[in-house]
């Protein structure tokens, strides 16, 4: 029998070709299972570690004691100042609250934002008191750490170094930008937020301080950054802004006002879109408030 050279080299290539692909393929699922497997484990690694956190005795450990253990070093050292200029402070930002009466916690939805990061939804439930808030996640040294308490208009971390006049980078393709609260301008009673790109300012905002009213943190967004004010009974006020253009816009407020109740005070939510977004420079905050 006469073999056709040619068509059996096509053969030859074809025959590879397939093995090739079924190759790829077959790693391709592999490669697809080990990162599936790899995101069950982080998460159940962080479930467990956030788990450990609330099975303490909070009616005896002190907070600073589960500082030292669960938060990201920077977190830490800005509370450990705080223990050490006032000893004497009550507040415990694990329990959301001052005294602890047998507090309970219920550990809901984690979301993986990155390699490095998460976020973790706590529900906490002291005595007649209920609460919740967010705790956001550090994978520090190769170990979950917390690295911040978020509720819908206030962030631990971001509060204090607003305040301390510290700089803020924002995330992702924004890293080129970052924020900065400035007390110290020639009118005592005005402050400014700066922002900078590639660590030269390009623009400036002046705001009033003191009274009732101050800026209390800005804080990094996926889309910007936000703004957070405090006014009259711990009343506040968010202000969000997108990147759009290679410009920052102030396009949505949230605000919470205060209202006398039968126990005490309770809170209106209401939310606004901006029917034409303003450059972060041209934002008259005062008149937003409320």
């Amino acid at each position: 029998m006469i073999i056709d050279m040619r068509y059996l080299f096509l053969c030859i290539i074809l025959i590879t070709a397939i093995c090739g692909c079924k190759s790829k393929e077959s790693d391709s699922a592999v490669a697809d299972s080990v990162q599936q497997k790899d995101t069950v484990n982080a998460a159940d690694t962080l479930y467990a570690f956030v788990s450990k956190i609330y099975e303490h005795n909070f009616m005896k450990t002190k907070a600073y004691v589960l500082d030292s253990l669960y938060l990201s070093s920077e977190l830490f050292s800005f509370r450990k100042e705080g223990y050490e200029s006032n000893p004497n402070a009550y507040y415990n930002h694990w329990i959301d609250d001052e005294y602890a009466y047998y507090p309970s916690f219920k550990i809901g939805e984690i979301t993986q934002l990155s390699d490095t990061t998460s976020i973790v939804d706590i529900k906490v439930s002291n005595g007649e008191s209920k609460s919740k808030y967010q705790l956001v996640m550090l994978l520090e040294n190769g170990k979950w750490k917390v690295d911040d308490f978020v509720t819908e208009t206030s962030t631990e971390k971001f509060t204090i170094k607003t305040q301390r006049g510290l700089e803020i980078p924002l995330r992702g393709s924004m890293a080129e930008y970052s924020l900065r609260f400035c007390e110290q301008i020639e009118n005592e009673h005005e402050a400014a937020i700066n922002l900078y790109k590639n660590k030269t300012v390009v623009f400036q905002n002046i705001v009033n301080v003191g009274g009732h009213i101050y800026l209390e943190a800005i804080s990094d967004t996926k889309e910007g950054f936000k703004i957070f004010y405090c006014w009259g009974h711990n009343s506040r006020t968010v202000f969000l802004f997108k990147y759009l253009k290679e410009n920052f816009y102030f396009y949505k407020i949230i605000r919470y006002s205060s209202f006398e109740a039968e126990e005490g005070y309770d809170y209106k939510r209401t939310e606004e879109i901006l029917d034409t977004p303003i450059l972060f420079q041209d934002v008259d905050f005062e008149k937003y408030l409320y």
